[in-house]
């Protein structure tokens, strides 16, 4: 799974779109990071999963204290190239043996990067999180939510194709015939990845992992619940402080229709 996740994020199609990506995710994520602002500005931050830098402006704006990394090396070359100096380098979110023992204030993983891992090495990652953490220091993820919209996805539902012939019969103005036809190999793709990867999936207790249609359902990803996420960052040494769906509201039951939700968990003392 993590190798399959992996060359989706180094392929040149996947870098250049999140090399355009500015601002925020979604009205969930500017909340969560404007409730903490106050609190980490000039300290320690560790932004995992930082892809082309998306996040690494409004982090740097609150702290010259800050290192990023990311797991695909193309994703850290773009990142470079588009904040020269900037201290990024490739890294894995499991392994993190190249920071010491409580040597961060914030450790921030967006746009659901968490969820590119299996359960178990998902595990590993908020064990570790935990680890670089000092006590009190804050934890702040999203994660894809098991009972959205995305999960048991499949290219012909109903959802799925409605943009794709909606873009077939009204081609762009002026677009080419390449152009015109281009939902139907999207389409073509994205069976064939379906089918190629549905293998890898799994269920567990409140948790799956299942192929995701972003990138042409080219993507397997960890799905899980509020409920399970609070359970496994209590266990792991962490108190969950707030829930945040994506469109920005409150979630305080143990599932949400959301497609993933944000969470802001406080590291206790071990």
């Amino acid at each position: 799974m993590g190798e399959v996740n992996r060359a989706s994020a180094d392929a040149r199609a996947t870098v250049a779109r999140y090399a355009r990506h500015q601002g925020w995710a979604d009205d969930g994520e500017r909340m969560v990071l404007n409730r903490i602002a106050d609190e980490v500005r000039g300290r320690r931050v560790l932004d995992v999963g930082v892809g082309a830098g998306r996040t690494a402006w409004v982090l740097r704006l609150l702290t010259a204290e800050y290192v990023a990394i990311d797991v695909a090396p193309a994703m850290v070359e773009a990142c470079r190239r588009r904040y020269p100096g900037l201290p990024v380098a490739v890294g894995d979110a499991r392994d993190l043996r190249g920071f010491g023992d409580a040597s961060f204030s914030l450790v921030l993983f967006s746009i659901n990067g968490i969820d590119a891992l299996d359960h178990d090495d998902r595990l590993a990652s908020l064990h570790e999180f935990r680890r670089v953490l000092e006590p009190g220091g804050l934890l702040v993820y999203s994660t894809t939510s098991l009972d959205g919209p995305h999960f048991a996805s499949r290219p012909w539902r109903v959802r799925e194709l409605r943009h794709r012939v909606h873009t077939l019969l009204e081609p762009a103005t002026g677009s080419t015939l390449r152009q015109a036809v281009e939902p139907v190999a999207s389409f073509a793709r994205s069976c064939r990845n379906w089918s190629r990867l549905r293998s890898l999936g799994s269920m567990g207790d409140g948790w799956a992992v299942g192929v995701h249609p972003a990138d042409e359902f080219s993507v397997v990803l960890h799905f899980t619940r509020p409920a399970t996420e609070l359970a496994t960052l209590e266990s792991v040494g962490f108190a969950v402080e707030v829930v945040i769906a994506a469109d920005g509201s409150p979630v305080t039951g143990p599932t949400t229709l959301a497609p993933w939700f944000h969470l802001v968990a406080r590291a206790r003392a071990l």
